[in-house]
């Protein structure tokens, strides 16, 4: 890749942001998809020939294009090539509106609104944020541990429910994992 490509590059992505829903993107999301349900099992080094596969692939296809268009039709091409390739992948300003309304909205101090265009920018529905005591997080009595069985193997995970009232709240996943983390990390 040249200074010119990137420079071309980032003056159209100026000049036309790469839009979220975009072809290239949406094959690549097929392809990781692809990949990882054929090839990871759940053990780690079946995460890393599905990694490897995921990523080396393509990036082995846009460097083979590239020497061909270099050394057979001209180096043009290949600078024209090296910039569709960084448009589809550097695409800065598909993520820098969204940046600019959460930090405006966190400068004002309106954190309800800075959650709310966090969950649209992500496309998750967050009802409403809820505030967990310290003192009930850091109680082994409130994790619980659950197995999934998947075609992979069994899936592990954490989970917290806590009750506000009337309404039950479920902490789980990766969250419930952490907050888990930090107790055994200050319980030691």
């Amino acid at each position: 890749m040249s200074f010119f490509a990137i420079l071309f590059a980032l003056l159209i992505e100026q000049a036309r942001p790469l839009a979220r829903s975009n072809p290239v993107h949406a094959g690549l999301r097929l392809w990781a998809r692809w990949v990882s349900r054929n090839f990871d099992a759940g053990k780690s080094h079946h995460g890393w020939v599905a990694w490897a596969l995921t990523v080396v692939g393509p990036t082995l296809a846009a460097a083979v294009i590239y020497w061909l268009l270099d050394g057979f039709v001209g180096w043009p091409l290949a600078i024209v090539w090296s910039t569709v390739v960084l448009y589809f992948t550097l695409g800065f300003r598909q993520f820098s509106h969204h940046f600019t309304a959460i930090r405006d909205a966190l400068d004002a101090g309106d954190e309800a609104q800075a959650r709310e265009l966090l969950a649209q920018w992500q496309r998750v529905e967050v009802a409403d944020a809820f505030e967990v005591p310290l003192a009930f997080l850091m109680n082994p009595a409130h994790h619980r541990r659950h197995a999934v069985a998947t075609p992979g193997g069994p899936r592990e995970f954490f989970s917290m429910p806590y009750r506000e009232g009337e309404t039950e709240r479920f902490i789980w996943g990766a969250t419930a994992g952490m907050l888990r983390n930090l107790y055994r990390f200050l319980a030691a």
